[in-house]
């Protein structure tokens, strides 16, 4: 799961980098590549400027024409080719390489000067021989063109590949408009020729390279880094789902005091472990009572069938059997199928209970003391049922009427003749509703009254009569509906007061 969860989180981080480092690895190229252009068209500005005297120094010598158009298109023939037809004298070839060899050294592979039919006035770097072809015929017209704007762009000559930017030489001269008496050299914007500038575009690979490796280097490290603290996360989670995998496995293996540790992980990890915690305590406190039950139940049993095997073994050797004899296995096996009962109604109602409703318990019980009445007459004891009108609780129908005839035939078999066994309800101040079921029978100690709902515990003077499930079975059926049974001292100072507490609906 450690591994899943972290090969997980480290794809989607990778997704995520990819997602953000190449499209600005894209950007990046692609504001490098304008601001290189950039770059170049600033120098071609700054060698069009520092070769512009020696060209302008020729210019002047050419005879002023009568009349010239700037645009090349209208006076391709005329006065204008003839000034871009300009001669260099030496001084001034000379003075054009020395502005030259400052813009074709370092990074910038060439500089030149390109007349408009495409000739090669000078150049400058280790890409001169290429000057001719560097400029394409229509980049050429543009930057000679009658607005003279400068242009950028990429060509490949040969092996060499080159980025460059075209500025164009503009030569004074006054406005065209002007009389034509006016010297051609005092015209202004006339552009002669074009100034190139130009770098290896493995110049801008290069950086693209590198830039491409120092983002790789960094996705590589923020890789390594959100791997750890990943881990470390990951390992944060996993550890306390690893402590409660381990407390399961115990529990499994019969360990019914493993816990998972409940003081490390997230909040809902905690939750778990609390919870797994919780199913452990009553998982084991039901093992215990299984095991409780299964031995006191053993315990229980071994006498009746003890004391009924001996008798057997009596009558093997006695002849004839004698009436008390027969009597007294009789007893013995009335005993038994009284415990074996009581073992099948408790298990019966420690079964998985309905949910509790709102019921009328006092039409309950006043039905259930209508159906006792007759026991009772038969022993002499009147029955008397208290209260009238609804009272209304949360119970399981079913579990109440059952725990209600077990409360009432306790009642009648400790009442003698004469008594009273009285059925009422009480609504508490406190949200609970109390049925009382009251004998006056011999009462019960104090202590006897703590032990009475324990599984198999009768009083000494009973043990050789009841099973001792009865008020166990009680005490289970009026769980099953949110409530609570106790034993008290009756309203007189004798007998039993049985009260039953359940929420008021």
């Amino acid at each position: 799961m450690l591994r899943r969860l972290l090969l997980g989180y480290l794809g989607l981080l990778l997704v995520a980098l990819a997602a953000f480092g190449v499209p600005f690895g894209i950007l990046w190229a692609s504001h490098s590549r304008a601001d290189a252009l950039s770059a170049l068209e600033q120098s071609a500005r700054e060698a069009a400027r520092a070769v512009l005297p020696p060209i302008a120094q020729a210019v002047h010598r050419i005879p002023a024409p009568t009349t010239v158009h700037p645009d090349p298109d209208r006076d391709s023939d005329g006065p204008l080719e003839q000034i871009r037809q300009f001669a260099l004298s030496p001084a001034e070839r000379h003075t054009l390489h020395d502005a030259l060899s400052d813009f074709g050294a370092g990074t910038h592979n060439l500089a030149t000067v390109i007349r408009a039919n495409g000739q090669v006035v000078a150049a400058i770097g280790s890409a001169a021989t290429v000057a001719g072809g560097v400029l394409p015929r229509p980049a050429l017209a543009d930057t000679l063109g009658q607005d003279g704007q400068p242009t950028t762009g990429e060509a490949v000559v040969g092996h060499v590949s080159l980025l460059y930017a075209a500025v164009p030489v503009l030569v004074p001269s006054a406005d065209p408009s002007e009389p034509a008496a006016v010297p051609i050299h005092e015209r202004t914007g006339i552009p002669v020729a074009a100034v190139v500038v130009g770098e290896p575009s493995g110049v801008l690979s290069g950086r693209a390279r590198t830039i491409a490796a120092s983002l790789s280097a960094l996705g590589a490290a923020i890789l390594v880094l959100a791997a750890l603290a990943g881990w470390l996360l990951v390992r944060s989670l996993v550890r306390p789902l690893e402590h409660i995998e381990l407390a399961v496995a115990d529990l499994g293996r019969g360990e019914l005091g493993a816990r998972a540790p409940t003081d490390a992980g997230p909040p809902e990890l905690v939750k778990l472990a609390e919870t797994v915690n919780v199913m452990a305590s009553q998982l084991s406190e039901l093992i215990s009572a299984q095991r409780a039950f299964v031995a006191d139940a053993s315990h229980q049993m071994r006498t009746p069938l003890t004391a009924l095997r001996l008798r057997l073994e009596g009558l093997a050797a006695d002849e004839p059997t004698p009436p008390d004899e027969v009597q007294a296995i009789l007893t013995e096996v009335e005993r038994l199928a009284r415990l074996v009962t009581g073992l099948l109604r408790l298990a019966r109602a420690e079964e998985q209970p309905a949910a509790p409703v709102a019921t009328d318990v006092g039409a309950l019980l006043a039905a259930r003391g209508e159906a006792w009445r007759g026991v009772a007459e038969e022993q002499g004891v009147a029955l008397a049922i208290d209260g009238e009108g609804p009272s209304y609780a949360l119970v399981v129908a079913e579990d109440f009427e059952q725990a209600i005839d077990n409360l009432l035939d306790n009642a009648l078999r400790v009442s003698p003749a004469g008594s009273t066994v009285r059925l009422s309800v009480d609504e508490e101040t406190d949200g609970w509703l109390a049925v009382h079921v009251t004998d006056e029978g011999p009462g019960m100690a104090a202590d006897d009254r703590q032990h009475a709902f324990d599984r198999f515990w009768t009083r000494r003077a009973e043990r050789s009569g009841g099973s001792g499930l009865g008020l166990a079975i009680v005490a289970r059926l009026v769980r099953n509906s949110g409530g609570e049974v106790e034993l008290r001292d009756g309203p007189t100072g004798g007998g039993i007061d049985a009260v039953v507490r359940l929420r008021a609906a």
